[in-house]
């Protein structure tokens, strides 16, 4: 995780077009948050997470609603707008999944927070901490939890409603409007922000598609293996056809390949043996491929590529490219424009 904790500018651009309909001067608001105004006009852009937290803030102040962060992720945002990380959950099978894929990659989307599930026979429970101290983080964990919701509903293509929501800060005025939208029991100064599902909400099979969806996930994927068609042996062939399309789920296993195949995972490693090679090694140059791939498109960032190749930090992505490439992936990208 980096020193300077980001999160993705676009939430930033919607709370300052939300600011713009309500006839407030938005211009003032984000000279305040200290976010530079250049950045919420460009594609893929961070902003330090205290400044996304200290704009939310400041623009509740400044429209005297109190439910700023609430109502700007209930109707104001598109949940595609999450970049990458949408189009892994919307290519999940079930809600549950969506879930998992959210946990494992939350910091490609924002550096500043965590989120944890803790299950019991009959809930599972999402958690999320923030590591902001500087700025208060109200109306931003307001703004998440809601967008957790809000995509929830997306995804599944129902009305969703939790078991229950909690929040650290304590809030005395509008609860309704928070029992309207989540539709359960929403309590202030909990232990903790969360949200509770149902564990058979978990099984909701996810309802919407998208193309770009497919473009963006496995364009370059089919290139490579189209590539490697006719040069690899048909197991190895399989198995890369199978771990490109879990990469970005974070799901690149020997046994959930071996699961694909139909084949035991004591077998996988045998037919591999056979052929000199082992599952670690093909999916290690699956990657390095892949990666060279990615950063040869100028409109993928460092972020989005990580995910895409399964990772989930930066940092680890950099690790594993200097191993492969002697070099940066900044630099490498700089080195073939």
């Amino acid at each position: 995780m980096s020193a300077m904790q980001t999160i993705d500018a676009i939430w930033a651009k919607r709370a300052v077009e939300k600011l713009q309909a309500a006839g407030v001067q938005a211009g003032d608001i984000v000279k305040q948050a200290r976010i530079k105004p250049y950045l919420l006009s460009q594609k893929s852009a961070r902003i330090p997470f205290g400044q996304h937290a200290e704009l939310l803030d400041l623009a509740a102040r400044a429209t005297g609603n109190s439910c700023f962060g609430l109502e700007l992720a209930a109707s104001e945002i598109d949940p595609r707008d999450a970049g990458l990380l949408a189009y892994a959950a919307l290519s999940s099978e079930t809600f549950g999944e969506a879930l998992h894929v959210v946990e494992r990659y939350l910091h490609v989307l924002n550096e500043a927070a965590d989120v944890k599930s803790v299950r019991t026979p009959e809930t599972v429970t999402q958690e999320l901490q923030f590591f902001e101290k500087k700025a208060s983080t109200w109306q931003a964990a307001e703004f998440s939890m809601a967008g957790i919701v809000r995509c929830a509903r997306f995804l599944t293509g129902t009305h969703l409603r939790p078991i229950e929501v909690s929040f650290v800060h304590p809030r005395s005025l509008e609860i309704k409007k928070f029992d309207k939208f989540f539709g359960c029991p929403v309590r202030f100064r909990a232990k903790r922000n969360s949200v509770v599902f149902s564990r058979r909400q978990l099984a909701l099979p996810i309802a919407t598609a998208d193309e770009r969806l497919l473009d963006i996930l496995t364009g370059y994927c089919e290139e490579i293996l189209a590539e490697r068609k006719h040069k690899s042996p048909h197991l190895r062939h399989q198995i890369e056809r199978i771990a490109a399309k879990l990469l970005s789920r974070g799901q690149v296993e020997a046994r959930a390949v071996a699961d694909e195949l139909g084949i035991s995972i004591r077998t996988l490693a045998r037919r591999l043996y056979e052929l000199g090679l082992t599952f670690a090694q093909i999916v290690d140059e699956l990657r390095f491929d892949l990666a060279q791939k990615y950063l040869r498109d100028p409109t993928l960032a460092l972020s989005e590529i990580t995910f895409l190749l399964g990772y989930s930090d930066v940092s680890v992505f950099s690790r594993a490219f200097r191993r492969w490439a002697n070099t940066t992936p900044r630099q490498w990208r700089m080195a073939h424009k």
